[in-house]
């Protein structure tokens, strides 16, 4: 009998292969969300529940779906997961849920397993502070079912609706010129959503390791190559064969910005200059191993740009605009 699997999300990013690795394995499949239906090749094999995550009786289709496994990839409203696990929890055997790196608490101490202090975190913001709120009431149901949480550095490649590696191409491509956050040096892990995915599904099917004193299984995923901010921007700049760019670091504090929180309405680069390294050797223990080093990620990335139409305009913000206004930077 094949199992069941409920996906909360899963529109976009890690949703797409979550869903074609997913079926492939012979998973059965309900996936909830509100306006984002399987893609066509897939709607075959998946029961789209199309609602809000927010409505009790829209969760409870899953409830009645009785899955063995739940994904939850949209868990940003603290009180979303609350509902959530509260009608799933008694119902399945196993709810991962999607987390961030970004519960780590700052430590000059690199990189963060899964045993590093959580705690707030000026950069991050309420994201931070939500996605950690997220996992301990996550934490709360443990004694109901196996809660387990996945802490991912940067998502970046295809499919990456935040934009983060088009931001710099399209800056590579426009004029060579990109501005990166004060020194540019912070070393960063990148991963891609097939990676995610793929370690979602294997979560799903092996036996867990030792929970926290909290009682959730938590675990870390990196490509384990880390790279700099300005380093980034010249591999990338290789991966389209397009001429070494200028890399220019620009300290914000001196022209009067900040991205403390980061800000996706107005920053001058998509990646903040603070280390951002997870170590991932408890889920390559487990048996997972990502299947993309940076290279391949970035250089899969060109040949997609390049096939979408690229190179195309950059969409800049009131804060980049600010710096290129500058007479230093004209």
């Amino acid at each position: 009998m094949s199992r069941r699997l409920a996906i909360l999300g899963g529109g976009r990013m890690i949703g797409p292969p979550l869903l074609a690795a997913a079926i492939e394995r012979g998973w059965k499949i309900a996936l909830l969300n509100r306006n984002s239906p399987p893609p066509p090749s897939l709607r075959h094999a998946i029961e789209h529940v199309q609602g809000d995550r927010s409505d009790e009786a829209v969760v409870g289709q899953l409830a009645a779906f009785a899955p063995d496994v739940v994904i939850d990839l949209s868990c940003y409203e603290p009180e979303h997961v609350e509902l959530s696990l509260a009608m799933l929890a008694p119902v399945t055997d196993r709810y991962l849920l999607m987390s961030s790196g970004a519960v780590y608490a700052p430590s000059d101490l690199l990189p963060w397993n899964e045993s590093s202090p959580v705690g707030p975190n000026e950069l991050w913001g309420s994201y931070g502070a939500k996605k950690l709120q997220n996992e301990r009431i996550a934490a709360g149901f443990a004694a109901t079912t196996t809660v387990v949480a996945l802490r991912a550095p940067y998502l970046v490649g295809q499919p990456d609706f935040m934009g983060r590696l088009q931001f710099v191409a399209d800056r590579i491509a426009h004029d060579g010129i990109v501005y990166v956050t004060d020194s540019g040096n912070a070393p960063v892990h990148l991963v891609a959503p097939s990676d995610v995915a793929g370690a979602l599904l294997h979560l799903a099917e092996a036996e867990p390791d030792s929970p926290a004193p909290s009682g959730l299984f938590a675990y870390n995923i990196a490509n384990r190559q880390a790279v700099t901010l300005a380093g980034l921007v010249r591999l990338l700049a290789a991966a389209m064969e397009r001429p070494a760019p200028s890399v220019v670091p620009v300290p914000l504090s001196t022209v009067g910005l900040s991205d403390r929180p980061f800000s996706w309405t107005d920053m001058v680069f998509p990646f903040a200059d603070e280390p951002f390294l997870l170590d991932d050797a408890k889920l390559r223990a487990s048996g997972f191993t990502p299947g993309y080093d940076l290279v391949r990620l970035l250089s899969d990335f060109a040949d997609r740009y390049q096939a979408a139409g690229g190179p195309f305009a950059p969409t800049r913000f009131p804060a980049e605009n600010a710096i290129r206004q500058l007479p230093s930077h004209a």
